[in-house]
């Protein structure tokens, strides 16, 4: 990426961090962890394990995915089901992943055994609270396309999962992201966002993209003269490939940031979407503390999946 692109793509970030966007960071910052006890009769939600070696060391994480339908949506939206107006359809889902991060020396994630009843009602917050709260932001980083990213994440929720008929939870931090999944032919790459796994979008993958680079620096000797592709697909989920059953999702993340901690803002920045299941791998770069083009920056292997709970 040359020089001009870089310094491009930084000014975009400075602005879109300006303002109410820090404000945002400050206010889910001060937010007390609470708990979230994963179970529930209407949704489906899967626990995934995933692992790689970097440098010789094993890394691991934990995502927990809830899927639910999407009468969240359209009760939240007030119109009717299947209007483009309002920018949901009956056929979109809701996902929430909570990816359970690593400690920082082990390279590890620890689940401990706890006792629910010992966990005040203020420390708990119902799976449902959750999900309505999945919607309301996302529809509202939709209304504010395209900067507010942290919008749709956060990291004051620790996720309670009962396995073997005992429960557990986890001291490392979590990362909760909300996305909009769905099967839309959608063409350009352009009407991606940052929040919506499109499973039905023509590919544009890295490859394209530098491809695209190359053909337009031929077409366009001139900078002057060149459009600014790098410009419109900053920060935008693409459909980078479909296999059965699992399609990969890139994005290109920001790297100007001045509010701690960054990954609210660039969450996972690439992920391997599952239907039926949810995320079964990420990247997570800045919790890793890398930059996005780090040759060690790589998808983590799916090593589990388990279904905790499932509609009848």
């Amino acid at each position: 990426m040359n020089l001009l692109i870089r310094a491009a793509l930084l000014w975009f970030c400075f602005i879109s961090l300006a303002g109410p966007a820090k404000e945002a960071i400050g206010q889910q910052l001060i937010i007390r962890k609470s708990y979230i006890l994963l179970e529930s009769a209407k949704n489906r939600i899967t626990y995934v394990r995933t692992q790689r070696t970097r440098l010789g060391k094993p890394e691991q994480v934990d995502i927990v995915n809830i899927l639910a339908d999407s009468t969240y949506f359209l009760h939240s939206s007030g119109e009717d089901a299947d209007s483009r107006l309002n920018g949901f359809y009956p056929t979109d889902k809701l996902l929430v992943t909570l990816a359970v991060l690593p400690d920082e020396q082990t390279g590890q994630v620890t689940w401990n055994l706890v006792n629910i009843d010992t966990l005040s009602s203020r420390a708990r917050v119902p799976l449902e609270a959750v999900l309505r709260n999945g919607v309301e932001q996302l529809v509202a980083y939709k209304r504010q396309l395209p900067v507010l990213n942290m919008l749709t994440r956060r990291l004051d929720w620790q996720p309670i999962i009962k396995r073997q008929g005992r429960y557990y939870t986890t001291p490392n931090q979590v990362l909760t992201e909300y996305f909009l999944v769905r099967r839309r032919p959608v063409w350009f790459p352009g009407t991606a966002d940052n929040v919506t796994l499109n499973c039905g979008a023509q590919p544009f993958a890295p490859a394209d993209f530098a491809a695209l680079q190359k053909r337009l620096i031929l077409t366009f000797p001139k900078l002057a003269d060149r459009p600014f592709v790098a410009g419109e697909i900053i920060v935008r989920l693409h459909l980078a490939s479909k296999a059965p059953a699992l399609y990969t999702f890139w994005s290109i993340p920001l790297k100007v940031f001045d509010g701690p901690p960054a990954i609210l803002y660039f969450g996972a920045v690439d992920l391997k979407f599952k239907p039926g299941i949810g995320v079964i791998s990420g990247k997570y770069p800045d919790h890793f503390h890398m930059s996005y083009d780090n040759g060690y920056n790589t998808f983590f292997d799916t090593v589990s999946i388990e279904v905790l709970t499932s509609p009848k």
